[in-house]
This record gives C-alpha cells, sequence and structure tokens, in this order.
C-alpha cells in the first residue's frame, strides 16, 4: 500500500479507500491500517495531509509525496514516529533497490519539508542530506535546505540553495519568490531585482513578487520604487485573519479562550 501511494501520491488524492485497496490487491482494512502507522488517524486524514504537502512542495520542483501532522505530542516525536513505521514498511517490501530508494526519498522529503516550515533547521536539514544521499542529481534537497535556513532569517545561508533549486526550476514564480525575498533579506538587491522581474513576466499579480520588486527597488534608490510599492498594496491578499479572531472571539467564549497562550478545556 505504502509503495502504491509513494508512486503514485497525485492519484491516491482522487481514490478511495475502496479504490486504493482495489489497485493494491489489498483491503479497506489493511489501507486504513498503513494509514495509521504512517501518523495519521485513517485514510481521509492521510489524503488531505497528503494534499496540503503537494500543494507547498510540489509546485517549484516535482511531485514528492506523502505527509505527517501534528498531534497532542511533540511535532518531532511525531515525525520520528512515522518516519520509523514507514521506513520498516519499504524494508519489508519486495522492492528493487532503485524504486525503493526512490520511495524512500519521498518520505524523508515530505517529513523534512514539515520540519522546515515549523523551524526546526537542524533537524530539517539532516534530512535534506539523506534525501542527497538517495537522489544526488535531485534539486529537492537544495530546495529543502534553502526552505528551512529561510525560514529562520539565515538569507546568506539560504541562498546559495534556493539558487540551485531555481536553476533546476527556472519556470516557477513560486520558486522564484522565495529566492528573490531570501536575496533581499541577504542585501543582494540588484539580484533580486532580476530574479523578480523576470518572474512577473510569467505571473504578474504575485503578491510576493510584487514585494521583492518594490522593496529591491527602493533598497537601490531606484525612483520607481513608490509605483512598485502601490502596484503590491493593490495585489496583496487583505490581512483579515485578526480582525476575524478579534470578532469571533468577542461573540463566542470558545474563541476567546483559544487566543490565550496557555488555557484549559474542560
Amino acid at each position: 500500500v505504502g509503495h502504491w501511494m509513494s508512486a503514485h501520491p497525485i492519484q491516491t488524492l482522487s481514490c478511495s479507500a475502496e479504490e486504493v485497496a482495489s489497485l493494491t490487491g489489498t483491503s479497506v482494512a489493511a489501507v486504513n491500517r498503513f494509514s495509521r502507522a504512517a501518523g495519521f488517524d485513517g485514510f481521509a486524514h492521510l489524503k488531505a495531509s497528503l494534499g496540503k504537502e503537494l500543494e507547498s512542495v510540489v509546485d517549484p520542483v516535482r511531485k514528492v509525496g506523502g505527509a505527517t501532522r501534528g498531534k497532542p505530542r511533540g511535532d518531532a516525536d511525531i515525525d520520528a514516529e512515522a518516519l520509523q513505521a514507514a521506513e520498516q514498511a519499504l524494508a519489508e517490501a519486495t522492492l528493487p533497490e532503485a524504486e525503493r530508494d526512490a520511495a524512500h526519498a519521498r518520505i524523508l522529503a515530505a517529513i523534512g519539508a514539515i520540519a522546515a516550515r515549523q523551524g526546526r533547521v537542524d533537524e530539517a536539514l539532516e534530512l535534506a542530506d539523506r534525501v542527497a544521499e538517495l537522489r544526488p542529481d535531485h534539486p529537492f534537497p537544495h530546495l529543502l535546505r534553502g526552505r528551512a535556513l529561510a525560514r529562520v532569517w539565515r538569507w546568506d545561508q539560504a541562498v546559495p540553495h534556493l539558487e540551485l533549486a531555481y536553476a533546476a526550476s527556472p519556470g516557477s514564480p513560486t520558486l522564484a519568490g522565495e529566492l528573490a525575498t531570501a536575496l533581499g533579506g541577504a542585501g543582494m538587491h540588484r539580484r533580486a531585482l532580476e530574479v523578480a522581474a523576470g518572474a512577473l513576466g510569467r505571473r504578474p499579480r504575485d503578491a510576493t513578487l510584487l514585494r521583492a520588486q518594490a522593496l529591491a527597488l527602493r533598497a537601490l534608490g531606484d525612483p520607481r520604487a513608490e509605483a512598485a510599492l502601490e502596484l503590491y498594496y493593490t495585489h496583496r491578499e487583505p490581512d483579515v485573519q485578526p480582525h476575524l479572531a478579534s470578532d469571533c472571539g468577542e461573540r463566542e467564549p470558545d474563541c476567546a479562550r483559544e487566543r490565550v497562550p496557555v488555557h484549559v478545556h474542560e
């Protein structure tokens, strides 16, 4: 079951547990057992997490599959347990070495992407190294390293890795935005402007690219900076989340309690 899902992550999203069972020659119970062993509540939870992870990881490089989500215990503990279960399943599977290595790399990459998003930099970098050992020619380890370092504002260290990832996928506006942001943070404003301006030709209303372009122009003292900032303000998404949370807290006691950093559910 795990091998089939790793090899067909996109098809997994459109299948029911019954369809996966049919395609893998197993049963619905086996599909759900695998999902729980991988750290999910069931197959539906696995699909939801897989979809979210693919959405954030796929665009810049290639589809890398699977993911886990945090539960009441520590995120690192959950990830370690899911990784251990997945690696054990791979070890027990009768797969050709190349296929097993590719599936293993996808699992490591997905868990590394989660660690990077959560700011667990050392774990993400270690997982990126393990992916690179399995897939030395794949650009994803560079992307994972760059994202992990950028998440904690280590811009100078993030830039070389993001440059290598972008070189492997130069048509990705999403990755261009990440690189331009890191370049700006590292003070490399001319390169940031070059990357952002080039990608805006493909996605002219992208807020991340517009912001990177405007900040680079301002840092360079370019007179076009103010107009670029106005363009960014026009196309950025309105930040209404704080207002929604505040309104909810005024109307609903449960919402108000959730805004308290440490609270108790009775």
